[in-house]
């Protein structure tokens, strides 16, 4: 009787095990099916695309002389590639499918899914770069009106301990 239950629980034991796999299976190919639909590998190029460009012309915009505007272009470009190959997408999409998987349950995968199939979620797709530029710009200008306070603050702050006596 013993031995009886023992063999049952262990086939119960595997077959739970294949089940949870099968749904993890399941959930993987809903999230990479839910990525395609929304071009995250191509977000992700285009991102590291603009990290290389606002490098370049960050290193732009400083100056010097040619050699050493040279030199800087020379490291901002090989950065940029070791960028660009830490975010390649074939490396990161495990760690993106892992954090889908752990953030939603398979419902919301599910509805997501089928949201994106629809016109409403072509648009969302095709107007979220314009509308992420937009509210960057927004971002951007508030961020402009702060810097003098920010400034002054860290003037201040700076002032204070040079001003503290010394222990």
């Amino acid at each position: 009787m013993v031995q009886r239950i023992r063999v049952v629980s262990l086939v119960s034991l595997v077959w739970f095990c294949q089940v949870a796999r099968a749904d993890e299976s399941s959930k993987a190919a809903k999230i990479e099916q839910l990525m395609q639909l929304t071009h995250t590998e191509s977000m992700i190029t285009q991102m590291t695309s603009q990290i290389r460009t606002m490098m370049v012309s960050q290193v732009e915009a400083i100056g010097g002389t040619p050699e050493s505007k040279a030199t800087a272009l020379e490291l901002t470009n090989k950065l940029a590639d070791q960028i660009g190959a830490r975010m390649d997408w074939q490396k990161l999409k495990p760690d993106y499918i892992k954090l889908y998987a752990d953030v939603f349950v398979e419902e919301e995968i599910d509805g997501m899914v089928a949201f994106y199939k629809t016109p409403a979620g072509h648009a969302m797709i095709e107007k979220m770069p314009t509308l992420l530029a937009k509210s960057t710009q927004i971002a951007q200008r508030q961020m402009a009106g702060i810097l003098p306070e920010i400034q002054k603050s860290i003037d201040e702050l700076k002032q204070k301990y040079q001003n503290a006596p010394k222990q």
